[in-house]
């Protein structure tokens, strides 16, 4: 597959659509220039981004979610500064540290209903994976199996809620 210069490619935004798709609302923490969220709109009906930086393409985003029959909203924060928000799918993207992960996963996975994706959990290059696994350890297993788990290029975890 033919990557992209923001970690993914086309094997991932193929998973993504047969994945996400029909689903209602996917909160996607870390937004940067929101090469994900283009993908995420044409899955789900919302698309709410956290960052604590604007996108410069904001109004394209919102343009993009209109034409693909979706809603786009932004909100400026830090994402351990606001209030969860209930959701089928989180999409944890932000500073791939080990305590900011952690934290992330404490504060939001009671609000998900289905799926939490962990993006860049390459171990080699990120801390990701580490807060993902000390929560996944202490609580996230009793309510959360494992879905997907890959390494290529940034890598990408999927955890689905138990039945």
């Amino acid at each position: 597959p033919r990557n992209d210069p923001h970690g993914d490619n086309s094997k991932r935004e193929s998973f993504y659509l047969e994945t996400f798709f029909g689903y209602d609302i996917l909160l996607e923490l870390g937004v940067a220039q929101g090469q994900s969220s283009k993908i995420f709109l044409k899955c789900v009906n919302k698309v709410i981004g956290v960052d604590v930086t604007v996108p410069t393409n904001l109004d394209e985003k919102e343009q993009f979610a209109k034409e693909n029959n979706s809603q786009y909203h932004f909100i400026h924060s830090n994402d351990l500064l606001i209030e969860p928000i209930e959701c089928d799918i989180l999409f944890i993207d932000t500073n791939h540290e080990e305590e900011h992960t952690y934290q992330e996963l404490k504060k939001y996975s009671s609000s998900v209903k289905t799926f939490i994706a962990l993006h860049d959990v390459n171990p080699y290059i990120f801390d990701t994976l580490k807060g993902f696994d000390r929560w996944y350890e202490e609580e996230g297993n009793q309510y959360w199996e494992e879905y997907h788990r890959d390494y290529d290029v940034c890598g990408l975890l999927v955890i689905k809620r138990k039945i």
